[in-house]
């Protein structure tokens, strides 16, 4: 069983020894000027080198997305029903028969989330198997009501899995990321390591900075495992509200939305299948995630007109609500 306790930050790595803050990494796309990328601060505290704007990030929840898309394209192809119960495909959780795909990719399936519920941390460097994600959701009481569930993603993943017979990853790298050339953005497996060029994550506690870089991502699996950079996010969203990478159908499925929980996620949040959405001051709506692992936060948004942001941290904890209710709004409509 996967358990949570509460270690020392120190556990997370090393600690830094430069002074001054992490960095940010920006990626921003008008239809009037095209796209380009700002930075500021540290990509590593150790060296003191800082944020060139092109680097990898571990991008946490916004994996998310891309397991749902896949979920989609299987669907369009008839080979996942999103409103069949996920135990048809997965008969060894023994779930109950309202848990669907599509509740699941939603937030709708009443299922615990199991990141809330294990020791990140000490499992810095353990392969973990998905179905231990799957049994440490399950551990836990049902929800009430609509509420966010890292565990609905890995079981949409295996469900897809089962369908094709090819890894989440694999499907992942054949289904988007080729095909986009996505080529700052590949799946991690189980490597601890983040390739080429890329920004250190750091855990900051009591005012110091920990070095959580290395990191086997696995307690991540489909829900939150995915390796990126700024501007490949924006090409992805780009070319997924774009329609690119659904059948009109499939993405008008994802787009259709419920209240998320403002308390779990932000003011305004409308759920859909591995997207969300929420309106911008100026008048209409932006689309995207958000997602942090373990040093690091992601944050991916879009407009039905082209406008594009995505903002990467190398922080954790930093001010998610601020990005996703202030920040990223503002820099959205100062491009409209």
């Amino acid at each position: 069983m996967l358990r949570r306790t509460r270690p020392a930050a120190g556990r997370a790595g090393r600690r830094g020894r430069a002074e001054g803050p992490p960095g940010l990494a920006v990626s921003v796309t008008s239809p009037r000027c095209g796209t380009w990328r700002l930075a500021a601060g540290a990509a590593r505290r150790e060296t003191g080198a800082k944020m060139r704007g092109d680097e990898r990030f571990r991008v946490g929840s916004v994996s998310k997305t891309f397991t749902a898309v896949v979920v989609l394209q299987l669907a369009a192809e008839g080979r996942l029903d999103l409103d069949a119960p996920i135990s048809d495909y997965l008969p060894r959780f023994e779930l109950e028969p309202e848990i669907t795909l599509r509740r699941a990719l939603r937030h709708e399936a009443r299922l615990g989330d199991y990141a809330e519920t294990i020791d990140q941390l000490a499992l810095r460097f353990t392969t973990v198997e998905p179905e231990q994600l799957v049994a440490a959701g399950l551990e836990m009481p049902r929800t009430e009501g609509w509420a966010y569930s890292s565990t609905g993603a890995v079981l949409a993943a295996l469900a897809a899995e089962k369908a094709t017979g090819q890894d989440i990853g694999r499907l992942i790298t054949r289904c988007i990321i080729k095909p986009l050339k996505l080529t700052g953005t590949y799946w991690p497996g189980t490597r601890d390591d983040v390739a080429g060029r890329h920004a250190d994550g750091y855990v900051l506690d009591e005012g110091v900075y920990h070095n959580a870089t290395r990191f086997n991502p696995s307690i991540g699996h489909a829900a939150g495992a995915l390796i990126s950079t700024p501007q490949d996010l924006d090409r992805f969203y780009g070319a997924l509200l774009g329609g690119r990478l659904l059948p009109a159908q499939q993405l008008a499925e994802m787009r259709t939305t419920v209240p998320a929980d403002p308390e779990r996620m932000w003011a305004g949040a409308q759920a859909g299948l591995g997207l969300f959405r929420t309106a911008l001051p100026c008048g209409g709506d932006w689309w995207g995630h958000g997602g942090g692992f373990v040093g690091f936060r992601t944050l991916a948004g879009t407009t039905d007109d082209g406008r594009r942001v995505v903002l990467a941290a190398n922080q954790q904890p930093s001010d998610a609500k601020a990005f996703q209710l202030e920040v990223l709004p503002r820099l959205l409509c100062a491009l409209d």
